[in-house]
C-alpha cells in the first residue's frame, strides 16, 4: 500500500478530500488498517509484554502499530502535521504548545485488553486543532469495525448555538457541523472505492424511563470500573429508572454511544489525552456530547499536563443533569 499517492483521483471526490486540512481521508483509512493489521499479526503470535514507568504494559503489537502510524502519517496530507505518539518520545509543553494542528495517535489503546486476548482494543488517530480534535478514526481490528469522524466546530456553548464570543471554547455538541460513519468489514475497504461506503451513525435520541419502559443503556470501563462509577450508576438508575449496564474495552466505549449502541459513558478514572481524543472526535460529529464533570466544558487536548479530567459521555435531553451527578462524585 502507498499512502503518498497524491496524485490519486480521490482528490476530486470532496467528500473524500478535506480541504480546510489538506486530508486526504482514504489514505488515512489505509494506514490506519495497515497499522491494525500489523497488530492482528502479532495478536496470533507470542509476543513480548515489558512494563513502563507508570507500570502500565507495553506489547510488541503497540510498538509495531507505532512505527506503521508514525512513518505513514506525513503522506496523508499535503502539509505534514507534527506527531504525538503515546509510544513517541516525550516533546515538552514548550516545544508541542505552538503547535496549531498536530496528530495524537494511540497505537494500541487496550493494551490490557490485547494480554487478556478479548479483542476490546483499538488503534486511535486524532488530528487535534487548537485543541479540539477534528478529525478522527478507531479502528478495532478483531471485529474489524472502523469509525471515524470529521468535525466542523463553533465557537459558543454546549447547546450548539454560537454565542458570538471568541473565548477559545469549542463547541461540545457539533449536530449537523460533523459527520461520523462506520464500517464494517472494513480490512476489505480498498483505496480506489469511496468513503461513501461507510454507514453514518449519530448518538442515541431514545426516551428512556418508567414512561417509556426503556431502560438507560450505561457502557462502562471492562478494566476501569471504580467505585465512584459503581456509585454514580447506582444514583442514575435511582433517577431514571431501568438501566443496562454493557462492559468494553478501549475506546469502543465511546463510539458505542456515538452510533447509539449506548446511551451514557462515565469514565471517573484515569484516562491520557490520547486515550480518548480520536473517539472523542467521534462522537463530537455524531452530535454528542464529551464533557468534563469539573467545568461541564468539552475535553481540551495538547495541554501541559496530557492527563483527562473526568467526564461523561452521551447526547441525552438530561445529560447536564448527570454531569451534576458526576461532580458529586469527584474525590
Amino acid at each position: 500500500m502507498k499512502t503518498d499517492a497524491r496524485a490519486s483521483a480521490v482528490f476530486d471526490r470532496p467528500a473524500d478530500f478535506d480541504r480546510e486540512t489538506d486530508l486526504d481521508i482514504p489514505a488515512v483509512l489505509q494506514l490506519i488498517l495497515e497499522a491494525g493489521a500489523a497488530v492482528a499479526d502479532i495478536y496470533q503470535k507470542t509476543y513480548n509484554v515489558t512494563y513502563k514507568g507508570d507500570a502500565s504494559p507495553l506489547t510488541d503489537a503497540d510498538l509495531a502499530s507505532h512505527r506503521v502510524l508514525v512513518s505513514g502519517l506525513p503522506a496523508v496530507s499535503r502539509q505534514p502535521y507534527p506527531i504525538l505518539s503515546e509510544e513517541g518520545r516525550d516533546i515538552p509543553y514548550a516545544e508541542r504548545k505552538e503547535w496549531p494542528a498536530f496528530w495524537m495517535i494511540d497505537p494500541l489503546d487496550g493494551t490490557k485488553e490485547f494480554i487478556k486476548r478479548n479483542g476490546e482494543f483499538t488503534i486511535n488517530i486524532a488530528l487535534i486543532v487548537n485543541g479540539t480534535p477534528y478529525a478522527g478514526f478507531v479502528y478495532a481490528p478483531v471485529p474489524d469495525v472502523l469509525y471515524w469522524g470529521i468535525n466542523r466546530h463553533v465557537d459558543g456553548n454546549i447547546d450548539g448555538k454560537d454565542d458570538g464570543k471568541d473565548d477559545g471554547k469549542v463547541d461540545g455538541k457539533v449536530d449537523g457541523n460533523g459527520s461520523a460513519y462506520r464500517l464494517d468489514g472494513a480490512s476489505n475497504y480498498r483505496r480506489t472505492r469511496t468513503i461513501s461506503e461507510g454507514i453514518p451513525i449519530s448518538g442515541p435520541r431514545r426516551v428512556y424511563g418508567q414512561a417509556s419502559g426503556q431502560p438507560l443503556r450505561i457502557v462502562a470501563s471492562r478494566s476501569h470500573l471504580t467505585p465512584e462509577t459503581e456509585a454514580f450508576i447506582e444514583r442514575v438508575e435511582s433517577e431514571a429508572g431501568a438501566v443496562e449496564i454493557a462492559s468494553s474495552g478501549s475506546s469502543l466505549k465511546l463510539c458505542q454511544v456515538a452510533e447509539g449502541a449506548s446511551d451514557l459513558y462515565p469514565r471517573f478514572a484515569p484516562t491520557m489525552e490520547w486515550d480518548t481524543a480520536a473517539a472523542d472526535a467521534v462522537c463530537r460529529a455524531a452530535g454528542c456530547y464529551v464533557l468534563s464533570v469539573e467545568d461541564r466544558l468539552p475535553l481540551r487536548y495538547n495541554k501541559q499536563n496530557l492527563l483527562n479530567p473526568w467526564f461523561l459521555v452521551g447526547k441525552d435531553v438530561n445529560y447536564h443533569k448527570f454531569i451534576q451527578r458526576g461532580k458529586e462524585y469527584r474525590v
